[in-house]
């Protein structure tokens, strides 16, 4: 089970000398969610349940031969690609911070993920923190992986005020 919330960035923190990985990742499946990821030189195949703040989530490594191959499946129009950096936040958590590319380029958006429910929904949002995305499905990379190139374009502007 993923328990998660997702916020807008509403100033960029300082990311010097922390880890950056290149995501890449396009959708075989609506529904169910089936997502291939490309994670640095890691690779995975993912399915997700429905939900916005929790929902089932089974991640499974996978080789990159099998990553090539499955790329023939994507039925999403767009490939995301983002850098994600994992910053360090109180109580253990990580934010993983999203800067998005392409299409996509000067969205930032963080995640926040959650042992339970309880502990979300006591969450100090940090000042950097944005607008919360958690309940919009509209902003799930699964749906801006299928957006039309002017629904995205309309999204995009939406989202950014």
């Amino acid at each position: 089970m993923e328990i998660e919330r997702k916020f807008l960035v509403a100033s960029l923190p300082c990311t010097e000398g922390l880890v950056k990985r290149e995501i890449e990742q396009g959708y075989i499946s609506r529904d169910p969610e089936i997502r291939i990821r490309r994670k640095g030189d890691k690779f995975f195949i993912t399915f997700k349940g429905k939900g916005d703040l929790s929902r089932a989530e089974t991640e499974i490594s996978i080789s990159e031969e099998e990553y090539k191959e499955l790329c023939s499946f994507v039925t999403s129009p767009r490939v995301i690609k983002k850098t994600r950096t994992e910053l360090p936040l109180e109580n253990g958590l990580i934010a993983e911070l999203d800067e998005y590319h392409g299409e996509l380029e000067g969205l930032f958006a963080v995640e926040v993920e959650f042992a339970s429910k309880e502990d979300a929904a006591a969450f100090a949002v940090p000042p950097w923190f944005g607008k919360e995305l958690t309940y919009e499905e509209r902003v799930k990379n699964m749906n801006l992986a299928y957006l039309g190139d002017a629904e995205l374009a309309a999204l995009i502007n939406e989202i950014r005020g």
